[in-house]
């Protein structure tokens, strides 16, 4: 017997970079059907290695070897980081999972901005990661079928920033309002760690391109063929005035 459709909308988690001058938003789209597949899918890439489903992936913290050693990834060297987060991008496809992200270039970006009836501000990093989900998520609006039915999450970040309005507001605030907004429950919040998986990959791989060959860069030449295994819908972003 055919089964009927989910009625339920996909699941959109987002998450924001930065290395060198890139700033990037990341994205990770599941069907609605396939995220407890997809939950069980990341416990157990962690489980596999010796690690506990609660050790959160943070990939600032695993690809740094000071804050590695004081995390519950301390077991693990570069290489075998490198090998968890392939595990875990391969376990996110084979649930179905969709991978989109946006960048910029700050150094090509205005450093002084104003929204309408607010003041001038001056542009920061957290600023650009704000407008870089709300980017990605365009894009997913225009290329699904769907468009913009899905439920929305999004890692948690307190940080207020000054937009030149009469409060500040977080960095991510124009995209965190839009209606699809929704708070995970507790059992599928381990997969926000996969749209920090998708923001990193792309702020890294973008470094290691515009680095080429050096040897100096001995991280970021890991997370192009990541990138690829992801087949992420990239989009640049340039200031248009």
């Amino acid at each position: 017997m055919a089964t009927e459709p989910s009625t339920v909308p996909p699941l959109v988690l987002a998450d924001e970079s930065t290395a060198d001058q890139y700033v990037t938003g990341g994205l990770l789209r599941l069907p609605a059907e396939h995220v407890e597949t997809a939950v069980a899918a990341l416990a157990k890439a962690k489980t596999d290695r010796g690690l506990s489903v609660n050790a959160e992936i943070h990939c600032r913290v695993l690809f740094s070897g000071d804050a590695r050693r004081r995390s519950p990834f301390a077991a693990l060297n570069p290489q075998q980081c490198v090998e968890l987060i392939t595990a875990c991008v391969e376990a996110m496809n084979a649930a179905g999972g969709t991978w989109w992200g946006s960048w910029v270039d700050r150094k090509t970006y205005p450093t002084v901005l104003r929204l309408v009836e607010g003041q001038p501000f001056r542009v920061e990093s957290k600023h650009l990661a704000g407008f870089m989900v709300f980017s990605a998520l365009a894009r997913v609006d225009i290329e699904h079928a769907v468009g913009t039915s899905y439920r929305l999450a999004f890692d948690p970040d307190p940080t207020k920033i000054d937009w030149g309005l009469a409060t500040r507001t977080q960095a991510t605030h124009f995209s965190r309002i839009k209606s699809q907004a929704v708070v995970l429950p507790d059992a599928h919040k381990p997969l926000l760690e996969m749209a920090d998986v998708a923001a990193y990959t792309l702020a890294q791989s973008l470094v290691a391109e515009s680095r080429g060959s050096s040897a100096t860069d001995r991280k970021a030449r890991h997370f192009p063929p990541i990138l690829k295994l992801m087949q992420m819908r990239v989009s640049p972003v340039e200031y248009r005035p």
